[in-house]
């Protein structure tokens, strides 16, 4: 089994990273892929149905023997299973407002619909970045600010790991404004 997780990030430098990628992955694998399984992740936006399946298709394709039991012929396409998360409910993100402690959980969604904020409540961790925002300032504030504040949480979380990076907190913030301004 192989994961190739956040394949999105393949594709932060150029979109064909994803393709340099995949072809180095379907070398390595070259001799093992009649017993290989890969699953890949990544946010469904980065994902390009027709390209992304038709070259994963090319480079890692069904064993003979597969497309024999499967009834499947080769001029068929790629077999790939696509699946998808779908995206946090407002019942859901309720639920999970109130079990990270938010006591009066309808200010807090209606201060996520005026500021217009589903999309922070979509998928958990950015639910949980939102609750931590909210839990803090008793606001929801703009994309701006939520970015901002999302962004610091994670590079105070670094600093908690400091001895390992040994990076102070102006040189990581330094860091991080590099790569966004990249």
């Amino acid at each position: 089994w192989v994961l190739l997780d956040s394949i999105d990030e393949s594709r932060l430098r150029s979109s064909l990273d994803f393709e340099g990628a995949v072809r180095r992955v379907a070398v390595k694998l070259s001799k093992a892929m009649k017993r290989t399984h890969i699953l890949m992740t990544g946010r469904p936006s980065a994902w390009r149905p027709r390209t992304d399946l038709d070259l994963c298709g090319r480079l890692f394709p069904l064993p003979e023997e597969e497309v024999k039991r499967s009834g499947q012929g080769h001029d068929a396409g790629p077999v790939f299973q696509v699946v998808r998360l779908e995206p946090l409910s407002s019942s859901q993100v309720e639920v999970f407002a109130a079990a990270r402690g938010i006591g009066a959980v309808r200010p807090f969604m209606e201060a996520i619909e005026r500021a217009d904020a589903g999309s922070f409540t979509q998928r958990p961790q950015d639910l949980d970045e939102l609750v931590g925002f909210w839990s803090e300032r008793g606001l929801i504030g703009s994309r701006g600010e939520l970015m901002t504040a999302s962004v610091q949480r994670r590079l105070q979380d670094s600093q908690d790991r400091a001895h390992a990076y040994h990076m102070t907190p102006a040189r990581a913030r330094e860091g991080v404004e590099k790569l966004a301004a990249a």
